[in-house]
C-alpha cells in the first residue's frame, strides 16, 4: 500500500494513553519521527535515550519550570508498536499534569493524536493488518475473560493466518482461471473443471465456517440471556437473588410484586450472563401494570437464549404457560420450594433438564449452577483465529460467498473463463478487504479507526 499520499503520517503525535480521571499513574504517547527530538526538550533527565530503557526525570514546560516527575521510555522504529520511533512519558495520574504535558509537547512541534491514530500507524507501517488493527480496539472494550481471549487470538494474528490461508486458495484458482483466459487456445478440459469446482467448494466451506463464527461472537460479546419465568410467587425473584447473591428483586407474599423485567449480570465461565427476572404470569388480572409487565416477558422470552420455569413445587404446573414457551430456543424446569413437600413432583416431557431446588435454603441450586455454567461454557470460539467480529467481516464473507456461487455456476454452465475470473476476483477482493490489503482504503480506515479513544 503507497501511504505517501498519507501526509499526516510525517506529522509527530501525541495523546493521553491512560483512561480519563484521576489516577495512580498517567502515560503521555508521543509518536513520529521528532518525538524523541521534543522529549529531550520537554522531559529533563541525566541519562541519554536508549530503546527499551526507563529514565527517571521531569517534565518541564518551556520557561524550565518541573511540571511533574515521573519515567520516559523510548522505543526506537521499527521496534515499536506503531513502527514509527516512540516515547512513553509515564507520571502521576492528574489531568492537569497531563493534559499539561501534552500542551508542552504541543509547543515543542507535536499535533493532538486523532481517535485511533497510534493504530492507525501501526497498520499503515505493516507491524499489524486490517484484523489485528480491529482486534485492538474490542480487546479494550472487552466486558469478560471469554471477550479478551478471542480479542487476543485476533490481535496475535490468527484469524488472519486463517484467511490468508484461504486467500492463498483463492488466489491458486484465480490463477489458473486467468491462464485459461491468457490462453484460450488451451480450452479447459471438463476433468480439469471439475478440479477446479472442487477446489471452489473447499474456498466455500472454509469461508462457511468462518462466518457461523460471527453468531458465537455475538454471543460472548452480548451476553448468554437467561429468563426466568412463572407462576406469581413461583419464587422467580428469589432464585434471581440467590444467583446474585444480592437482594436485587423484590420478594413478598402478594402476588404480582415483579410488574417489570429486572436484569443483572454474571460472568460464568468467564463469560457474560444476562439474568432477566420477569413479571409473573397468569390468567386473571385487572392491573394493567401488571398486564404490561407480562407483555414484556414475552419479549423477552424470545430473545431468551435459555427459559427457566419456575414453579411451585406445591402446586400443579400451569400447562397454559408451558403451551406458550414453543418459540423458546432451550426450556428448563426448576422445581421451588422442596423443603415445603414430601415428594418431588412429577416433570412434563417437554423441558430439557428438570431441577428440584429451595431458594430459602439452597438445596439443589449448586447443581442447577453447575448444570447452566457448562451450556455457557459450550458457547465459545476457540478455532478460525477467535472467529469473526463485526459486521464488516460478516459482510465481506456473505459477498464473497455470493460470488464464489456465482463463478461456480458460471464455470459449471460453460460460461467463457473471463466471465468466471471476473467474478471470483470479488472473492479475492473481499479477502483483501478483510485484511486490508489493497488500495483505496482511507474512507473505510477512517471509519473504523474513528470508533477508537483516543490516545489508542
Amino acid at each position: 500500500m503507497d501511504i505517501k499520499s498519507f501526509s499526516s503520517l510525517e506529522d509527530t503525535i501525541v495523546a493521553i494513553a491512560t483512561p480519563s480521571g484521576q489516577g495512580g499513574v498517567g502515560i503521555v504517547r508521543l509518536s513520529g519521527q521528532n518525538a524523541k527530538i521534543i522529549a529531550q526538550k520537554i522531559f529533563s533527565t541525566k541519562q541519554m535515550f536508549q530503546h527499551g530503557v526507563m529514565n527517571y526525570g521531569h517534565v518541564v514546560d518551556k520557561h524550565h519550570e518541573t511540571i511533574d516527575d515521573g519515567y520516559a521510555v523510548y522505543f526506537q522504529a521499527p521496534h515499536s508498536f506503531t513502527g514509527e520511533d516512540v516515547i512513553e512519558i509515564q507520571i502521576h495520574g492528574s489531568p492537569y499534569t497531563l493534559s499539561k504535558t501534552v500542551s508542552v509537547c504541543i509547543e515543542q512541534g507535536a499535533r493532538l493524536a486523532e481517535a485511533g491514530e497510534f493504530t492507525k500507524r501501526a497498520f499503515f507501517n505493516e507491524k499489524i493488518d486490517l484484523l489485528q488493527a480491529e482486534a485492538v480496539s474490542e480487546l479494550i472494550s472487552a466486558q469478560s475473560e471469554k471477550e479478551a481471549i478471542v480479542s487476543r487470538k485476533r490481535l496475535d494474528g490468527k484469524l488472519s493466518e486463517v484467511i490468508e490461508s484461504v486467500r492463498k486458495n483463492v488466489l491458486a484458482v484465480l490463477s489458473e482461471l486467468e491462464a485459461d483466459v491468457d490462453f484460450p487456445e488451451e480450452n479447459l478440459e471438463l476433468s480439469y473443471k471439475d478440479a477446479l469446482v472442487v477446489k471452489i467448494d473447499e474456498v466455500k466451506m472454509k469461508l462457511q465456517h468462518i462466518l457461523q463464527t460471527y453468531k458465537q461472537n455475538e454471543k460472548i460479546r452480548d451476553g448468554f440471556r437467561v429468563c426466568f419465568v412463572g407462576k406469581p410467587n413461583s419464587g422467580k425473584s428469589s432464585l434471581f437473588n440467590v444467583l446474585l447473591q444480592d437482594e436485587r428483586a423484590i420478594v413478598n407474599e402478594r402476588a404480582g410484586t415483579t410488574r417489570d423485567t429486572i436484569s443483572e449480570e454474571i460472568i460464568l465461565e468467564g463469560q457474560r450472563v444476562k439474568l432477566f427476572d420477569t413479571a409473573g404470569l397468569r390468567d386473571q388480572t385487572t392491573d394493567e401494570i401488571e398486564k404490561e409487565g407480562m407483555k414484556r416477558s414475552f419479549a423477552h422470552i424470545n430473545n431468551a437464549d435459555l427459559v427457566c420455569v419456575i414453579a411451585d413445587a406445591q402446586e400443579d404446573i400451569d400447562q397454559q404457560l408451558i403451551a406458550s414457551l414453543h418459540h423458546a430456543k432451550e426450556v428448563w424446569l426448576l422445581w421451588n420450594k422442596m423443603d415445603l413437600v414430601p415428594t418431588k413432583p412429577q416433570a412434563p416431557k417437554q423441558f430439557s433438564n428438570v431441577f428440584y431446588v429451595s431458594c430459602k435454603t439452597q438445596f439443589g441450586i449448586q447443581d442447577f449452577l453447575n448444570t447452566l455454567t457448562q451450556m455457557v461454557g459450550a458457547q465459545q470460539v476457540m478455532e478460525y483465529g477467535g472467529g469473526i467480529s463485526n459486521d464488516r467481516h460478516r459482510s465481506l464473507l456473505q459477498h464473497a460467498l455470493v460470488q464464489i456461487e456465482e463463478s461456480k455456476a458460471s464455470l459449471e454452465k460453460g460460461d467463457s473463463p473471463d466471465l468466471v475470473a471476473f467474478t471470483f476476483r470479488q472473492v479475492f477482493s473481499s479477502l483483501n478487504q478483510l485484511l486490508g490489503v489493497q488500495d483505496g482504503l482511507e474512507e473505510m480506515l477512517s471509519h473504523i479507526f474513528s470508533t477508537f479513544c483516543i490516545g489508542k
